[in-house]
């Protein structure tokens, strides 16, 4: 696989795609505009990473559900599937706060097979206290490289004081230097008629650390080649180098569904430690007696709706996470219960076969 890897790296580079440069610092952070192919480059950087060491410790923090298909220890909205969006999103923030808690504690230079990748690093980071946002930022910045890791993070502003406010005071020109910032743009594309929709240009720059729209000079970090674009994004449909890369590294390929949770499990709010000290100081508790939940009525429509975006979808089987999170839904999507209760009535009705670990299909007329 080492071998795959560095003949991808060298035809990459042929083609004028500087990879080498980009992966030139232990922290490198990308940034731009929305869609501008930000995530793109870090699932490429981390893959082509992987395929070098096998052995490399990847751990790769996102917020949302749409994550890409490559190996490693996931922290996305994916582990809390039963939160709604906002809510899992502060839990995977406040998952990484701890990790970075924990890195700093360790002694320096411990982690030296450590990849650490932060896709949506500026939603997760909004989602934490100020003081934590401030603190994390600035070790990501500033400490991290002690760890001995390597750092990809993801940000979506146009300098550092955007980003992080006024605490960017203390970052100094000499730091900044040793950071490798990497640019990038989107480029608006017909969605058909005279819809358009913004996607990735493939295009990369060294990025000025005070103006991320702007190129230092003689910093073109090259294009991505049209060999790489043959794969396309199941939810756009535009090219998709990151998945095009995994075809050359089939064994790095992970599918990444949502948590199972054991039935009657439920996640613990985050005062749970209070509440559970308020019982305990009362002098005496009553015991409270729990009715079991009514069976869920599930509507035709919603099961109907449910035919339709398995029998509409490009490809097959449609997995749980697919079809909770379709467009079809509008505002607001089922909860997993819910789902999961009309999934097993079609099933039951033999309208649809599958489970939520091999994902669903309909029955042939």
């Amino acid at each position: 696989m080492a071998n795959r890897a560095n003949a991808l790296i060298a035809a990459l580079t042929k083609n004028g795609f500087q990879v080498e440069d980009m992966m030139s610092s232990q922290v490198i952070a990308i940034a731009g505009t929305q869609r501008g192919g930000k995530g793109t480059l870090a699932a490429i950087l981390a893959t082509l990473s992987l395929a070098l060491d096998s052995g490399l410790n990847t751990q790769y923090f996102t917020a949302g559900v749409d994550v890409y298909p490559f190996s490693c220890n996931l922290i996305s909205a994916l582990k809390y599937p039963e939160k709604d969006a906002d809510g899992a999103d502060k839990l995977v923030a406040r998952d990484l706060l701890k990790f970075l808690k924990g890195l700093d504690g360790c002694e320096p230079y411990s982690h030296k097979n450590l990849l650490l990748v932060i896709d949506e690093a500026m939603r997760l980071l909004s989602l934490l206290e100020e003081s934590d946002r401030t603190w994390a930022i600035q070790y990501l910045l500033s400490r991290f490289a002690k760890s001995g890791g390597t750092l990809i993070i993801v940000l979506h502003g146009s300098n550092l004081t955007s980003v992080v406010g006024k605490a960017t005071a203390g970052l100094a020109d000499t730091f900044k230097q040793s950071v490798n910032f990497i640019g990038c743009v989107a480029q608006s594309v017909s969605a058909g008629g005279l819809r358009k929709i913004n996607v990735a240009s493939g295009e990369y720059f060294k990025a000025n650390p005070n103006n991320f729209a702007e190129p230092v000079s003689g910093g073109n970090l090259g294009m991505i080649p049209d060999w790489l674009k043959i794969e396309l994004h199941p939810g756009n449909g535009q090219p998709d180098p990151a998945r095009s890369l995994l075809k050359f590294f089939p064994e790095l390929v992970q599918h990444h569904q949502p948590a199972v949770m054991p039935r009657g499990e439920k996640i613990a709010p985050d005062d749970a430690v209070n509440q559970l000290e308020s019982i305990f100081s009362k002098p005496t508790q009553e015991i409270e007696f729990v009715e079991i939940e009514e069976e869920l009525s599930i509507s035709l429509a919603d099961l109907e709706q449910i035919l339709n975006i398995v029998t509409s979808a490009v490809a097959t089987p449609v997995s749980f996470a697919a079809i909770r999170n379709s467009r079809k839904w509008g505002e607001e999507k089922p909860s997993v219960r819910y789902l999961r209760g009309a999934l097993a009535q079609l099933i039951e009705s033999k309208q649809l076969k599958g489970s939520e670990k091999l994902g669903f299909t309909a029955f042939s007329d």
